[in-house]
């Protein structure tokens, strides 16, 4: 028997064909960042679902499509992004069958719930979300705390703290806040550089206020979507959270 059997126009998926498409789809959201383990990066595992599906006649592959929804919708959460991607690569997004429809709806409400921002979808999740659900936010902002209700802790004046750190890749662009006079706030982007053969850091300033709350809101307005790393008393003033997947 192969990664299919059909009897009666009824198709039989592997047992744990939920956990093989979570597997899949965790794979596909965080790829080996070895580029040397790119080259022989199989998500498929064996036999390559992919491949199986885009070989099949057009009722076999629909068939396959609405097994496959019966499995992963239920499930939801890891099983319906992997499913959806598989699907969608190897049928080039087609939203006319309703089988994939409900994948992608799954897909989409796991992607949302954590978090994940807009930008983050491809192009066709962003035309399918957007066609679906006219007028309707992905996700709706939120206003920075009130003055009295933040909490911000106190920073001396010529002191500085780390408060971004952007991505996850060493040696990543930070933000740090200084205080280098009375009633003046300084945002500070450090990042690499490479000087001939040496490696040091260039700091330059972004934002200024007269205060760290005022700090903090031009902070959540102009970089809108969080980063790698917030200090906790930054976060609130972000319109978006933090993905959680």
């Amino acid at each position: 028997m192969g990664l299919f059997a059909k009897k009666a126009r009824a198709v039989r998926l592997p047992a744990d064909m939920a956990a093989k498409m979570a597997k899949y789809g965790q794979d596909r959201w965080n790829p080996p960042r070895d580029l040397s383990a790119l080259l022989v990066y199989d998500p498929y595992e064996s036999g390559s679902f992919i491949e199986a599906l885009r070989a099949m006649p057009p009722d076999e592959q629909l068939a396959w499509v609405s097994a496959l929804s019966d499995v992963v919708v239920p499930v939801g959460g890891w099983a319906a992004y992997g499913a959806a991607d598989l699907v969608m690569s190897a049928m080039s997004h087609p939203v006319e069958l309703a089988a994939y429809r409900a994948i992608l709806d799954a897909s989409l409400q796991f992607q949302r719930s954590s978090w994940v921002w807009e930008s983050g979808l491809s192009v066709n999740e962003q035309v399918y979300w957007q066609e679906a659900h006219a007028g309707e936010q992905w996700m709706t902002p939120t206003p920075p705390p009130s003055r009295d209700a933040a909490v911000i802790t106190d920073l001396p004046v010529g002191d500085e703290r780390m408060i971004v750190v952007m991505s996850a890749i060493p040696d990543s662009n930070k933000v740090y806040a200084s205080h280098p006079e009375a009633g003046r706030y300084v945002a500070i982007v450090e990042a690499p550089v490479e000087r001939d053969a040496d490696r040091g850091h260039v700091r330059n300033e972004a934002d200024s206020a007269e205060s760290l709350y005022d700090l903090y809101c031009l902070l959540g307005q102009h970089m809108i979507q969080s980063s790698h790393w917030l200090d906790p008393e930054l976060e609130p003033f972000f319109p978006y959270p933090s993905p959680k997947i």
